[in-house]
Formats: structure tokens, C-alpha cells, sequence
């Protein structure tokens, strides 16, 4: 760093602490005028010397300014003119030389470490953290271009990036993403995870769970993405597990059902109904279907029980099963009746699990084979 630049550098450092010695010295006639103080701060930038080869940053000499006056005691009724230039002094005396500053770079770079990839949530919010820290410092284009490359992908990691109409900038793992609306990124069955991913993020980070294929396996897995808005862009990744099996059919019923709920918490009821109204969504003997306040079915794979008659919920055997299906709580239960299994067109022990949630009901279930 030249010795303007390095000067130049400084001055910028210093002058936010020049309101500071200002308010310190006061109006009365025993302090320095504002004119005083920033002579003296000119002075002794221009006496200051210059670095032998790369010197601090704009922020870190900022640092180095407020830890040195920090400790000095408010005068009263105003600074004098020793006192401005001992502080000053005293700032640039604590600027390090460039090897000092680059250990110092050094200690900050190994205090951001990744975390381990055994801790997969944590590991995931730095992988996005330093996706935006890539864009601060290489801007949008280069960012963008180093997260299309296979070198991105970190096992099942890989950072996504959205602008801000939702059109996808950068997605490694699967590159006929590229330049579509976010809606193209669908799960298993047409789940519009795309969609749920790009309404759930905001500036603080908001996880979102779904299943979603593994590109390190080639399974679906159940996945955690984590996404945060910046800058107007979205900047994604998540972390997979495996989720329950089929052949426990209770635990991915619950699963089922939750996913249900996950989507509507981010796209909403209208988004929601839609997507489990169509046959797409059905996944085997599996389909959600949703009850509103009044206890009508809003929402089925099968056309006909949509709007039905709350009364009518009564099984091949007599059975009615309504009271107990509208009296779900939030912490779930289950519900057991007969009812046509939707493969195979027969009538069969059902086992619904019911889960009231904002108000509707989100239900699905598994038959008795």
C-alpha cells in the first residue's frame, strides 16, 4: 500500500472518531474549537509513516482507533490541544506493521472455521454464510459461475442461487434448473418444493424440510434446506437424512402428513389445496386430504369427497368416524375405519393419523394389506 493510499485508508478510520473528540471537547472557551481538533488529526496522518508493503484495512484501523481511545477518560469542560494529539498518536502507534496485520488475518480466518460435517445444520448455514461472503467479495457473476461447477458439490452440499424474481442463477447439481423459475424444482409425486423453498426464505434464514433426491446417493431422501435472502438474492443448501420407509407404513404416514403441513406454512392454504387436489399427489396408498374449521373436506385426490357432507363420514360397516376425525389435535391421533383403498378399489382397514394445525385438520393414511 502506497503512503497516500495508506494515508488515505487512515483518514477514513479516523474520521468517524473525529465526531467523537468533537463532542469531548464542548463549546466552552477551555476546549479546542472543531477546526482545532481536525488540524491536529491532519498533522499527524501526514507525519504518520507508511507501511514497508500491504498495510491494514479501512475497518481494521477503525478497530485499532476505538480500542485506543476507548480507555481515555471524557475531560472536562473540553480537550486541549495535547490531549487531541497524544490520542491520535497514540492510534497510529497501534497500527501493526503488515506482517502483524496479516497474523492478525490469519487468527480471524482460522476463528471462521467450517464446522464439521457431523454437526449437518450447522455445517449447511456456513456453506450458505460463505456463499454470500463469495458474493461481497467476488460479485454476482463470478459467484454465480463457481456454483455451476461440479467443484461446488460437497457430497449431498451444494448452494443454490435465486434473484429476486425466484429464477434460478446456480444449481450444480442438477443444471436444467439454470435460468427456470424456481416452481421446476420438484419432488417426488410433483411436490412443489421449489416453490415452498423460494416463499420460506427471508433475511434471517428459515429451514424447510421435504423429501427431495440425494445427487451423492440418487435416492429421495428426506431433505433440510436452509435459505436466506440477501441482497434481493436467494442463496440456498440443505442437508439430507433418511427418512422413514414405506414398509413402516405409521412413521411415513406421519411423515406424509407433516410434509403437508410444512407446505402450507410456506405457500399457503390455497397453493396447498391445490397441489393435493390433483392425482400427482397421491403417492401409492397415500394422499392427504384437509378438513376446514366447519369440518367439510377442502381438499382430496379424489374429487367427489371434496365438499362432502361432514354426516356422511360413516364406513362400509356403520361406523362414523367424523367426531373423532374432527377432534384431532395439534399433537395428533389416529383414527381407525374402513374405507375403499384407492389401488386396489376394495374396502380395507384404514389407519389415519390426523393432525390439527392453524385451524384445518391435515390427514392421511395406510390400509391393512
Amino acid at each position: 500500500m502506497s503512503n497516500l493510499n495508506f494515508h488515505r485508508a487512515t483518514s477514513v478510520a479516523l474520521a468517524a472518531f473525529i465526531t467523537v473528540l468533537l463532542i469531548a471537547c464542548g463549546e466552552s472557551d477551555a476546549g479546542l474549537s472543531r477546526a482545532d481538533v481536525t488540524d491536529i488529526v491532519r498533522s499527524e496522518l501526514a507525519n504518520a509513516p507508511a507501511p514497508a508493503s500491504q498495510g491494514p484495512s479501512v475497518a481494521e484501523v477503525e478497530r485499532i482507533v476505538r480500542d485506543s481511545i476507548a480507555d481515555i477518560p471524557e475531560p472536562a469542560p473540553g480537550l486541549t490541544s495535547a490531549d487531541v494529539e497524544r490520542i491520535v498518536q497514540a492510534a497510529i502507534a497501534d497500527i501493526p506493521a503488515p506482517d502483524a496485520m496479516k497474523s492478525m488475518e490469519m487468527a480471524e480466518t482460522k476463528s471462521t472455521y467450517a464446522p464439521p460435517r457431523w454437526s449437518p445444520a450447522e455445517y449447511t448455514q456456513y456453506l450458505v454464510k460463505d456463499a454470500i461472503k463469495r458474493y461481497e467479495t467476488e460479485g454476482l457473476d463470478a459467484t454465480v459461475a463457481y456454483y455451476n461447477t461440479p467443484e461446488s458439490i460437497d457430497g449431498y452440499w451444494y448452494v443454490f442461487i435465486g434473484d429476486q424474481d425466484d429464477m434460478m442463477l446456480a444449481h450444480a447439481a442438477n443444471p436444467d434448473l439454470v435460468g427456470r423459475p424456481f416452481s421446476y424444482a420438484t419432488g417426488p409425486n410433483e411436490y412443489p418444493a421449489g416453490d415452498a423453498v423460494a416463499a420460506s426464505a427471508d433475511q434471517d434464514g428459515e429451514w424447510f424440510s421435504y423429501t427431495y433426491p440425494n445427487p451423492a446417493t440418487g435416492g429421495v431422501e428426506s431433505k433440510h434446506s436452509w435459505m436466506v435472502r440477501y441482497d434481493g438474492l436467494l442463496f440456498g443448501s440443505g442437508w439430507y437424512e433418511d427418512g422413514p420407509a414405506k414398509s413402516d407404513s405409521p412413521a411415513y404416514t406421519k411423515a406424509f402428513v407433516q410434509q403437508a403441513i410444512n407446505l402450507y406454512d410456506a405457500v399457503g392454504l390455497d397453493d396447498t389445496v391445490a397441489y393435493y387436489n390433483m392425482p400427482e399427489s397421491v403417492d401409492g396408498q397415500w394422499y392427504v386430504f384437509i378438513i376446514d374449521e366447519d369440518g367439510y373436506t377442502i381438499s382430496h385426490s379424489i374429487p367427489e369427497f371434496i365438499g362432502r357432507d361432514p354426516a356422511l363420514r360413516v364406513d362400509a360397516t356403520g361406523y362414523f368416524f367424523g367426531d373423532e376425525l374432527t377432534g384431532a389435535t395439534e399433537a395428533g391421533r389416529w383414527i381407525d375405519y374402513v374405507f375403499k383403498d384407492p389401488n386396489t378399489g376394495e374396502e380395507r382397514q384404514k389407519h389415519t393419523w390426523a393432525v390439527r394445525h392453524d385451524g384445518l385438520i391435515f390427514a392421511s393414511g395406510w390400509y391393512e394389506q
